[in-house]
């Protein structure tokens, strides 16, 4: 069953598929349950807004918390078995480590990529079909896209993790050390570049809006998308250096405050997204439009 009132857009192209411009009862629900979360009062969306949100909500909320119990018994797990590897000092336990190493950061890449990838096809399929749209994203600095929590993580994960690399490299005393600092050094590097790309594209993509308020759907859209795809689990990789006795105190504890001050503001970061994280009022709103068409009657002029 389909929205009677969703016709799309007027000078829709032809062959158009109908997903984007017939949406059904459930992704207009979808789309209307984010925006309700976020203070913009709503009952029906636009097809606009339902085809952005809904494919971005399709789990349930039961999913949603079964999944990141899974996840997490699975990271203790993993966990469990590194710390019980780096208490055998035997060649066999130290190549299970650096497989599980080199498994979990590739995952901690593939991932996040493959889900940004999917997102950005559809995007570019709804940009095709968006008969106006809005000049360009609202006037907002860098690091307010990005916000407080997540440049102090991206700080520390990539720029503090090559340092952490780096010292690690320079004090290894042996090869086993040299290979598990070299291994972190190159995980942390690998991920750098991948997300710098995800994260530079994100940020200069064009806005999907036809109207003020679906310009700050679109701007609230791409700060959540860089904090859900511009990930710091590499960081995770850090905890092998935690646990790994044959490296100095001091690098350890260092290893420790590192993957710490990595995941804590990036768990911050996505609860102020969730919870904290709000549209413009409806007078705001109207600021913009106000601002921006006096803006368009000066070009004009």
């Amino acid at each position: 069953m389909t929205v009677a009132d969703f016709t799309g857009p007027p000078s829709a192209q032809p062959g158009t598929p109908a997903r984007l411009i017939e949406p059904t009862w459930l992704e207009v629900g979808r789309a209307a349950t984010w925006l309700t979360a976020r203070g913009a009062p709503v009952s029906i969306p636009n097809w606009l807004l339902t085809a952005r949100l809904s494919p971005r909500l399709v789990r349930s909320v039961d999913q949603k918390a079964s999944q990141q119990v899974l996840n997490l018994l699975c990271s203790v797990a993993l966990m469990a078995g590194m710390v019980l590897l780096s208490t055998l000092n035997t060649e066999w336990a130290t190549r299970v480590q650096g497989a599980g190493a080199a498994l979990g950061g590739a995952l901690a890449v593939l991932l996040p990529w493959a889900r940004w990838y999917a997102f950005s096809r559809m995007e570019q399929e709804l940009a095709k079909v968006l008969p106006r749209r809005a000049a360009s994203t609202s006037a907002r600095s860098i690091p307010q896209i990005l916000g407080g929590w997540f440049l102090v993580t991206l700080t520390v994960t990539f720029p503090g993790g090559l340092a952490l690399g780096i010292v690690l490299t320079m004090r290894s005393s042996d090869g086993d050390q040299l290979r598990t600092s070299l291994l972190f050094t190159g995980a942390v590097v690998l991920c750098a570049l991948i997300y710098g790309s995800i994260l530079i594209r994100t940020l200069r993509r064009p806005a999907l809006a036809e109207d003020a308020a679906s310009l700050a759907v679109d701007d609230l859209l791409r700060t959540e998308d860089i904090h859900r795809y511009v990930s710091p689990w590499v960081a995770a990789l850090g905890g092998l250096l935690v646990f790994n006795s044959q490296i100095a105190t001091p690098l350890r504890l260092a290893a420790g405050a590192y993957v710490a001050l990595s995941l804590v503001p990036y768990a911050a970061a996505l609860i102020q997204d969730r919870y904290f994280r709000k549209l413009p009022s409806p007078d705001q709103l109207a600021a913009v439009t106000s601002s921006s068409s006096t803006k368009d009657r000066k070009a004009a002029s």
